[in-house]
């Protein structure tokens, strides 16, 4: 029965996965009785970085994490919404206007600084009621949970497109998977995905896939009432039963989750599409400072974002291109007549600055940015750079 029902588990864990992965075990620990089961949703990383710190050396990143405890004495579980200090994927010359991948990557086993963030919590076990975490202040841990933990979060990007581009072939090749973040981020080549996000799913998870055997012997911990009593075989034979009809009724609903990724690996293509012809636009052009900050945050928003942010445009079409354009000036000059010999003389100061967002069409027709230009002009250099500073503003 034990073989049979380890089998039938497997089975749906693979399928599962294989259709609708979003999250990863990203650490066990602890022996029978007092186990511990760390998982991380990989799929909504944030990035918590102050705006006046972005471009800096250092950003923050959150990723939401999960500890189920098997142990009577600890919480069913805790959700931490836990921040850590990065190295910047990308790398901004802001003199060269340059932008380039930080070949610096974090991996596994280095010393990782953290902290718990707001909306963290735990559920208690006696009565499963919730209560809040404190916000912690930031400590270094080389603890390993931590450590994978933080490895993910600071590479977020490339994470995610090593999912995509393998999700893209079927089967998931969980293998390739392994050996690619192994050798990219130093974590475990046998790391799993799972098709589970939620703290709750994780702690079914865990149950039901990780420590059934306790289950089973009916001593999974159970002061609120709610877990399994002690089951006969009966009972086991039902369980196994009805895992097979849960799979079965659950098929459909899998088949949509997956149509869900599938769709949403497509938008990624299709950003990815639009940011190469974004790139063939800009056509290796040499950027300013402005340039490189602005680029970095406009391109692939939607046109009407820039609207909303910056206001009402100068517009204009050329070809398959528009132009949104925004200009600042000042203009204090004024002219005299020399009076020996009767020219005209400008006294006084201009400056002007203007920043042009160029928009294309993506594949679903909506207009997105594409470029953006900024130039300054004038008789006084710094004054136009102070106009060009008032009209750079970063998306919402």
């Amino acid at each position: 029965m034990k073989r049979f029902f380890s089998c039938l588990l497997t089975g749906f864990f693979l399928s599962h996965s294989q259709a609708f992965a979003l999250g990863i075990i990203v650490h066990i620990q602890g022996q029978k009785g007092d186990r511990e089961a760390y998982f991380a949703n990989v799929r909504t990383v944030l990035n918590r970085t102050p705006v006046d710190q972005i471009f800096g050396p250092i950003e923050i990143r959150e990723l939401q994490l999960t500890a189920v405890y098997e142990h009577l004495d600890k919480p069913e579980w805790v959700y931490m919404n836990m921040w850590f200090q990065c190295r910047p994927q990308v790398i901004i010359d802001s003199e060269k206007g340059t932008a380039n991948e930080n070949p610096h990557a974090v991996k596994a086993g280095e010393v990782a600084t953290f902290r718990i963030g707001p909306g963290s919590y735990k559920l208690r076990r006696a009565d499963l009621k919730s209560e809040p975490l404190p916000e912690s202040d930031w400590k270094k841990s080389n603890a390993p949970m931590l450590s994978k933990a933080a490895a993910i979060a600071c590479n977020e990007g490339n994470f995610k497109n090593l999912l995509i581009d393998l999700s893209k072939k079927k089967p998931f090749d969980h293998d390739k998977f392994g050996k690619a973040i192994n050798g990219q981020f130093n974590l475990p080549v046998d790391m799993q995905l799972i098709g589970a996000v939620l703290a709750s799913d994780f702690l079914d998870y865990a149950w039901t896939f990780l420590w059934w055997e306790t289950v089973f012997e009916g001593n999974r911990p159970n002061p609120s009432g709610k877990w399994t009593q002690k089951a006969s075989q009966a009972d086991k034979d039902a369980a196994v039963k009805k895992l097979q009809d849960d799979y079965e009724k659950n098929a459909p609903r899998l088949e949509a989750m997956k149509k869900e990724l599938q769709d949403s690996i497509a938008k990624m293509d299709a950003n990815a599409e639009f940011h190469s012809k974004a790139a063939k636009l800009r056509q290796g052009r040499q950027l300013n400072k402005f340039e490189t900050s602005l680029n970095s945050v406009w391109i692939g928003k939607e046109e009407q974002a820039v609207i909303d942010k910056m206001g009402k445009p100068a517009l204009s079409d050329v070809g398959n291109t528009r132009f949104l354009t925004y200009t600042k000036y000042f203009d204090n000059r004024g002219y005299a007549v020399h009076m020996g010999s009767g020219a005209f003389v400008s006294e006084g100061v201009y400056a002007e600055c203007f920043v042009e967002f160029a928009t294309m069409q993506d594949k679903k027709s909506v207009w997105r940015v594409a470029d953006v230009k900024v130039r300054a002009d004038g008789s006084h250099n710094g004054m136009a750079k102070d106009l060009c500073h008032g009209l750079s503003r970063i998306p919402d």
